[in-house]
Formats: structure tokens, sequence, C-alpha cells
């Protein structure tokens, strides 16, 4: 080939056979990809946010609520399950060793009222706090019974006679009133401790 044809061919200008526009559409939805993962990640930090918030509310709210120190806690159950066997084991009071134990069932008893008060305060944050277990006459955690059940009643005058049953309260009970009457029990005695010192 003569020098001159060689020259000719180099200078030929370069005609590229790439298409610009092959790309766009997966450009595309990669740039859509990443302001969709932005969007998401923008909304939950405003979820996170939005819950610390609310978090905090609660805490102020349950204080001018209740107005002690002690807000933060009440209706709390301990689920350490604190037991006062060596105080109440040999007592002269004789109680039961039910009243200062707690069996497993009521152990299991306990951690669901638990899971469910703490539910109850994350969904109902303007109400009032749930009491579900009291400390008893032995200081120990029950969970404050709700339902009634048949049983065996050794006074037979008393059933169904709505007379006898408020004779027998005015005469022999007496009633203790709480020192205020607008806080939340501290204990809740058995039935059968209240027979014993006569006191409700």
């Amino acid at each position: 080939m003569p020098p001159k044809e060689e020259k000719k061919k180099k200078l030929q200008p370069f005609v590229s056979t790439i298409d610009p526009s092959r790309h766009a559409e997966a450009l595309k939805d990669i740039e859509m990809r990443h302001a969709e993962d932005a969007r998401l990640a923008e909304l939950a930090a405003e979820e996170a946010l939005e819950e610390e918030c609310e978090e905090e509310e609660d805490e102020e709210y349950f204080e001018e609520l209740l107005g002690n120190e002690d807000s933060a806690i009440v209706g709390r159950i301990d689920l350490a399950f604190p037991e006062t066997i060596d105080e109440f084991a040999n007592s002269e009071l004789c109680y039961p060793p039910s009243y200062y134990t707690l069996s497993p069932k009521e152990r299991l008893l306990l951690l669901y009222a638990e899971n469910f008060r703490h539910q109850y305060i994350i969904n109902n944050p303007n109400r009032r706090p749930l009491v579900l277990a009291l400390p008893n006459e032995c200081k120990v955690q029950k969970f404050v019974c709700t339902t009634i059940r048949p049983t065996a009643f050794l006074h037979v005058p008393l059933i169904r006679n709505a007379e006898e049953c408020a004779k027998f309260v005015a005469d022999f009970i007496i009633y203790e009133p709480l020192e205020d009457m607008m806080s939340f029990l501290n204990a809740q005695w058995d039935p059968l401790s209240c027979l014993d010192i006569r006191c409700l």
C-alpha cells in the first residue's frame, strides 16, 4: 500500500459503535433504588426520633399524674421474684408457705402480667397505669385475682342473704380507711388475714 493511502486511512474520523442511551434505563433504575433507600432511611430515623419523644412524654405524664418520685415503678412487677421465707417461715402468725413463697405457676403468671402491663402503658399512654400485682401481708407480690369461682362456705346463714352479710360485716369487721384515698394501694391482704385481724 502506498504511503499516501496509509496516511489517508489514518486520518479518517473515528466512528463510535457505542450507543450512549443503551444503559440509560439501568442507570435510571440504580438512581431510583438509591433514592428509595435514602427515603426509607429517613423514615426510619424519624420513627426512632418519634419513639424517643413518646417515651419521654410518657415518663413526664406519669410523673405529673402521680406526683411522686415512685411514679416510674407504680404497678411494676419485680421479676426477681423475692420471697420472705426467712422472715415468715417460723413466724408466730403461722402463715402458710403459699403466703411467703411463689410457685412456678405464679412466677409464670407474673411474667405474663408484667408483659401485659408494659404493653398496656405503651398502647394507652393517657390512662392510669395498671396494678396487676401487689405485696401481700408477707411482703411478696401476688397477682390480683379478679375472677370469681365457686367455693365451699361453712357459714350457711350468710349464703344468698344480703341482710346477714351486711350484719356480719357491720358487727364483726372494723373498717380502716386508707391514709391517702387517691393514691394506689401499697399492699393487698388475703381475705383470711382480714378475718383474722377483723380489719378491712
